[in-house]
């Protein structure tokens, strides 16, 4: 008899959460949202504006036929690596963390890569400048 319970994989949060590191998906269900709160919590600085969300995709057959037959033309490419793609998948983490459980609270799924960077204090000026630098950003309010 076969046990109901079936490894669910796991998911990597990175940045600026309390806690990060890699975490089993506890059940089919389970959103960014239960990922944030498993982790802690995002922490002071965080900026869930530029939160970030990796998705390993496995690829149809027609494209791993492609992809084989490159892997035998070009003997350097790692077979393992290359037969998976990863996307970044559009995320509204403040939106979601306000509205957890609703459609933009995607369902984790195995491999995702979950980033919240730190809140920017700086601007880069650059381009067609005479001096490119950067500077202190500060946030005036009318």
């Amino acid at each position: 008899m076969k046990s109901s319970s079936k490894k669910q994989g796991t998911f990597t949060i990175t940045g600026e959460v309390t806690y990060t590191g890699i975490y089993a998906i506890s059940s089919k269900k389970e959103r960014i949202s239960d990922a944030i709160q498993r982790a802690g919590g995002l922490v002071p600085g965080a900026f869930p504006v530029g939160a970030t969300l990796q998705r390993t995709t496995k690829l149809s057959e027609a494209e791993l036929e492609k992809k084989k037959i490159l892997m035998r033309m070009d003997t350097t490419i790692k077979g393992e690596i290359f037969l998976q793609t990863k996307n970044s998948v559009g995320i509204e983490l403040g939106k979601i963390l306000t509205n957890p459980g609703t459609t933009i609270d995607l369902l984790l799924q195995p491999g995702d890569e979950i980033y919240i960077p730190r809140q920017l204090q700086t601007i880069k000026v650059s381009g067609n400048v005479r001096n490119p630098l950067s500077l202190t950003y500060k946030r005036i309010l009318n």
